[in-house]
């Protein structure tokens, strides 16, 4: 039973971590600044 938490917490931070790196990926394709990003979803 404690094994398959531990594997259901590691499935969940894959997902997180996935999440992130996209993320960051379309912050990046957005300028990379804050400014920009704000700028773009005001438009």
């Amino acid at each position: 039973m404690g094994a398959a938490k531990v594997m259901e917490s590691f499935a969940k931070t894959g997902k997180i971590i996935e999440s992130t790196k996209s993320v960051i990926k379309s912050y990046n394709k957005l300028g990379g600044t804050v400014k920009s990003v704000v700028d773009k979803l005001k438009k």
